[in-house]
């Protein structure tokens, strides 16, 4: 899987956001052993909203106030590819083996 998150611009700890969004999905991720284009369509609809709600929840601390980040995701399955776009950037591959690829 492939994940890019960009903190979003003007927004206060958009860094943090991005990090902590595609450290988590890598790491939930690398648990998983989805095969099925269904499967992991519907993993990712579920940990994105999950880390949406971690993201925002952060975000309404005074450290943190309004954070946010972009964020897409990507895994090639051996005939097709599987693409959920909802932003961009700072990339990191993540593998069954690898999390830093």
């Amino acid at each position: 899987m492939v994940i890019l998150a960009d903190g979003m611009g003007g927004h206060r700890a958009g860094n943090i956001a991005s990090e902590m969004t595609v450290t988590d999905l890598g790491r939930e991720w690398i648990n998983t052993d989805y095969t099925e284009l269904s499967q992991i369509r519907d993993w990712l609809l579920v940990t994105l909203e999950a880390e949406n709600r971690k993201v925002y929840e952060l975000g309404q601390t005074d450290e943190y106030k309004g954070m946010g980040t972009t964020v897409e995701a990507w895994q090639l399955l051996i005939t097709m590819s599987s693409m959920l776009t909802l932003g961009i950037h700072a990339l990191v591959c993540s593998t069954k083996e690898n999390t830093n690829c």
